[in-house]
């Protein structure tokens, strides 16, 4: 019994040592971590300029050595940029379109994989200066339907269909692009019909400039209502006798008189004037003559405000003008037209000559024929 006790402590004891030598000699897996990619942050480029990639900002915990691989994950329609340089660690393309480009870069440390992202742009535009083209040469915030604006600046594309110019929120027709990589841009407009009073805005892809000062659209209502209704145009021909004659006109939005224009059968001398009709006085006046081609423009030095919903005249004091007529003698008013309503039409008593003096005339009321003498230049405020 004794020796059988005996071999059994000898065998638990030489378990309990080959046990312990076995725990020894294991060692843990070594840790890795997964490396860091860094592809850089987000930019802007010129349209036509090459995009360097840089990859190296990227690292691996273990200094072990990384591989790259760069994508385009998306890129603008139409735009056939492709990477150059797609494994290494430096790359690049050529921003062709404005857009939106994102590139994705991969980097691999062998075993473990990481990603990032970033995205370029073209560069946002910039405007250097706005010069419109008036009948009449007025002021470089005031525009007229159908005339030109010129806008020099910076960071447009070359490609007429990548450049939208909207003028108080109306897209307006491109009709002249002229686009240096090493100059200023050069873009001509045309301001179309529905173009209202506010800001001009040129966007190029996805980024945009709004230009500070507002561009008022002008309008001359007594000429725009004779391009409208078919009535009949006539001749008073110069004689003896001078006489205030004119429109009635309620704007339908507030704005600004910024100017005249007239024109006359004959090259003469005359008096412009708009009148408040409800206190019958002068608002301002103007003492022209009609040139050559017997028509005028006046830009006013002081430009006057004008109310939504009141009653203004515009007159024109003179011994020839036109008119325009019904045919058969039927009325012709209330008329609405764009921002105006035309009410009818005022004559007063003749003198022999250019007055000195001028009273509101109230003498005659005409409801079949409009005088195309004078009219007020009116210069919508932006709506709000």
């Amino acid at each position: 019994m004794r020796n059988s006790c005996k071999y059994t402590s000898i065998i638990m004891v030489t378990t309990l040592i080959l046990a312990g030598c076995q725990s020894d000699d294991e060692s843990p897996d070594p840790v890795t971590n997964a490396p860091v990619a860094n592809a850089g942050d987000d930019r802007q480029a010129e349209i036509g300029t090459v995009v360097k990639l840089d990859a190296s900002g990227s690292s691996d915990p273990q200094n072990d050595p990384l591989t790259y691989n760069w994508s385009l994950v998306d890129k603008p329609a139409g735009s056939t940029a492709v990477i150059v340089g797609v494994g290494k660690e430096q790359a690049e393309f050529t921003l062709d379109k404005a857009g939106i480009y994102s590139v994705a870069l991969k980097v691999s440390d062998g075993i473990l994989e990481a990603t990032d992202e970033f995205v370029v742009t073209n560069r946002t535009p910039i405007i250097n200066s706005v010069g419109t083209s008036t009948a009449g040469g007025f002021a470089d915030d005031l525009a007229d339907v159908g005339r030109t604006i010129s806008i020099s600046g910076d960071f447009f594309s070359g490609d007429v269909n990548e450049n939208i110019v909207t003028l108080g929120g109306a897209v307006c027709r491109i009709e002249d692009l002229n686009h240096s990589m090493f100059g200023e841009d050069f873009i001509r407009m045309v301001v179309p019909e529905e173009a209202l009073s506010g800001k001009l805005v040129i966007k190029v892809g996805e980024e945009a400039v709004t230009w500070p000062i507002d561009i008022k659209i002008l309008s001359r209502p007594v000429d725009h209502f004779v391009s409208i209704i078919p009535l009949e145009e006539q001749e008073r021909e110069r004689n003896a006798d001078y006489k205030e004659i004119g429109t009635l006109i309620r704007p339908l939005v507030n704005g600004s008189l910024v100017g005249f224009s007239a024109r006359t059968p004959e090259r003469t001398d005359v008096r412009i004037t708009v009148w408040d009709v409800a206190t019958k006085t002068e608002l301002a006046f103007e003492k022209l003559e009609t040139d050559r081609e017997r028509r005028v423009n006046k830009s006013l030095d002081t430009r006057v405000p004008l109310e939504a919903g009141k009653e203004y005249l515009v007159t024109i004091n003179s011994n020839n003008w036109y008119f325009h007529i019904s045919n058969p003698r039927t009325p012709i008013y209330p008329q609405t037209l764009g921002n105006f309503e035309i009410l009818g039409s005022l004559a007063g008593g003749s003198t022999t000559e250019l007055p000195t003096e001028f009273t509101y005339p109230e003498t005659q009321m005409i409801e079949d024929y409009i005088v195309l003498g004078a009219d007020m230049v009116f210069a919508a405020d932006p709506v709000q």
